[in-house]
């Protein structure tokens, strides 16, 4: 996602100057999950509320809540990864939700930096692993 529509210039502006990003990794608020107690709960209760609401629930999706907290829209990841739909499906959010616009509230920062493709190469082509007893370990000259 990081690589298709999340990268693009417009999705970016209008996801930090529209919308307030919440990332949920499932299996942290299932079960034996590292999420808070609380977290859980919550967690729970919206998945009861896209079944009580109708929403199709997946495992990879994206949810677009009221400022209630209620479900408004929902796009599923098959659907989301075309550039153009999820582009699209912002835009009619925001349009019918009537969302303006606001400052960004977080400065945007990179998750991670790529190596250049060459960097990449050489990097593998010097690393060679010594596997003893199922321990990995650089291999010296």
């Amino acid at each position: 996602m990081r690589a298709g529509p999340l990268s693009q210039d417009n999705v970016i502006k209008m996801l930090n100057t529209q919308f307030v990003p919440v990332f949920v990794a499932n299996a942290e608020h299932q079960g034996k999950g590292s999420a808070s107690a609380e977290d859980k709960e919550a967690y729970a209760r919206f998945r009861q509320t896209l079944d009580r609401d109708g929403y199709k629930y997946a495992d990879v999706a994206f949810y677009v809540l009221k400022p209630t907290g209620e479900p408004y829209e929902s796009l599923d990841i098959n659907t989301s990864l075309d550039k153009t739909n999820f582009a699209q499906f912002l835009k009619v959010c925001t349009d019918t939700m009537e969302v303006r616009p606001g400052p960004v509230v977080l400065p945007v920062k990179p998750q991670f930096l790529r190596r250049s493709v060459e960097d990449e190469l050489e990097w593998q082509q010097n690393k060679a692993f010594v596997f003893e007893s199922g321990d990995s370990r650089e291999k010296k000259g």
